[in-house]
């Protein structure tokens, strides 16, 4: 069985807007500049490999400063 360009195709945009979906949620946590965060992981899950590991960077960094309460 072989797979043609339109699966494909559809394959990889779904890929990109899951893990967008998921770098945006974790960059809502994890950094002061969100949207940046995100656009710079939209642009790595281009290739699978990198965004997984922008993910796991994302997922492994501690809280934002302006999220964290100081007592």
């Amino acid at each position: 069985m072989s797979i043609n360009a339109t699966l494909a195709g559809q394959m990889m945009v779904l890929w990109l807007v899951l893990s967008t979906v998921l770098i945006a949620l974790l960059a809502r946590k994890r950094s002061d500049t969100p949207a940046l965060v995100t656009l710079v992981g939209a642009v790595l899950s281009l290739i699978p490999p990198l965004g997984m590991a922008y993910m796991g960077f994302l997922a492994l960094k501690a809280d934002s400063r302006r999220l964290r309460r100081y007592d």
